[in-house]
């Protein structure tokens, strides 16, 4: 489980809010009226993600796995939707308005996320596979990377490293 600093909630904050903007920018029927009202709608968003989002998704789990994913975004629209009807200067006016404010966010964290962890796993970056071998826990059997060292220990701290 990942943990949740301060430095990567801003970050997410940062992110919701970048996204948030553009979908107010590229559709007419989301506005926001001044800083307080986006930075509330950042928040309740937040929160709804945190709190909301999967409990809807555990009642509506069928309907997800059925529509192999869909419902989730629908989910996304429904609470992007319920931020707009909540606080007041931050104006979601229909139901395709938060779609397309919740297909908006996707693609900003999208982008944004596939950015971040190219900087966070560097360029020459490799997933390694190992193996417990009768009781030797531990034993790295090697990286698809060429020049990859074998037979290393691993350390607890290794991350890119896949049990089999």
């Amino acid at each position: 489980m990942r943990r949740v600093t301060f430095l990567r909630l801003l970050q997410s904050w940062v992110l919701l809010a970048l996204g948030v903007l553009a979908a107010a920018y590229t559709a007419r029927g989301i506005s926001y009226e001044g800083t307080q009202a986006l930075i509330l709608a950042v928040l309740l968003l937040s929160v709804f993600n945190a709190i909301l989002k999967p409990v809807l998704i555990l009642f509506t789990f069928p309907f997800v796995v059925l529509s192999m994913g869909i419902g989730i975004f629908l989910i996304n629209a429904f609470l992007f939707w319920l931020a707009g009807q909540v606080i007041p200067g931050f104006e979601v006016a229909t139901f395709w308005s938060a779609l397309w404010g919740a297909f908006v966010l996707a693609v900003v964290h999208l982008i944004t996320h596939a950015f971040l962890a190219r900087r966070s796993l560097g360029s020459g970056s490799r997933v390694r596979i190992r193996m417990q071998l009768g009781g030797r826990p531990g034993i790295d059997l090697g990286s698809r990377r060429a020049g990859g060292r074998t037979g290393r220990r691993r350390t607890p701290g290794d991350d890119k490293t896949i049990d089999v």
